[in-house]
């Protein structure tokens, strides 16, 4: 790591301790903003309480142990998903989400998919074999009809190492550490150093906004640390 990577750094962690919420540090740099949601989601299913993900689209529903207390709420729509919301809207379970990110590919993370594949087909072939291991080599062994599928069946064969790598980058991992419990997770109001973060960031509403929220929640405001 640079000068300039490490002076980043540390002018994130000044800003990050600001941030009205629990924040955690990446170990490394192969630790992606998305185990730590996977992680955090672990912390929060083994303590059975509530996990809301703020995403879009198919982001959030990458976790194998999505269910009615691990659900989504995509940003833009405002649609709060949980897992059969999920098959109803991608047509394949939570834990076929990874594969069918690899067939389809994700823009948004940076992995193009296969050619060829496409929401449709990937979520009639995952509906059937859930997972690309289990998808018969041989478009002739397929027991589901799908458009072109000896040109897809050829695709996967070709570059099946390309799409298990394309799902490994889909997978949340719920091992990554984030020093923190269920009660730690848990939003306590703003910070003292919260208004300032905020018009730094040109947005000075946010504290009040923050404020309002905490005052409604009954939430007294917090000390310095």
């Amino acid at each position: 790591m640079g000068l300039r990577d490490r002076a980043s750094e540390r002018q994130a962690e000044a800003e990050s301790a600001a941030c009205p919420g629990t924040v955690t540090a990446r170990e490394s740099f192969e630790q992606r903003r998305n185990d730590l949601g996977g992680d955090a989601r672990s912390v929060v299913d083994d303590a059975h309480a509530r996990h809301v993900g703020v995403g879009g689209d198919a982001d959030g529903h990458l976790s194998a142990r999505m269910a009615d207390r691990i659900v989504q709420l995509d940003r833009r729509t405002r649609e709060l998903r949980n897992e059969s919301a999920v098959r109803q809207k991608f047509g394949v379970p939570p834990t076929s989400i990874p594969d069918w990110l690899a067939l389809v590919g994700d823009s948004a993370d940076g992995y193009p998919g296969l050619r060829g594949w496409g929401a449709r087909s990937a979520a009639t072939v995952l509906a059937r074999y859930q997972h690309l291991e289990h998808i018969p080599r041989l478009a002739t062994e397929w027991d589901v009809s799908v458009r072109g599928s000896m040109r897809l069946a050829t695709t996967l064969a070709e570059q099946r190492e390309r799409a298990l790598l394309f799902r490994e980058l889909a997978t949340l991992r719920t091992d990554a550490p984030i020093g923190a419990d269920v009660d730690a997770l848990c939003w306590a109001g703003p910070r003292p150093d919260f208004e300032a973060w905020a018009k730094r960031l040109g947005a000075p509403e946010l504290r009040e906004r923050a404020s309002m929220l905490a005052a409604r929640r009954g939430l007294g405001p917090r000390a310095r640390a």
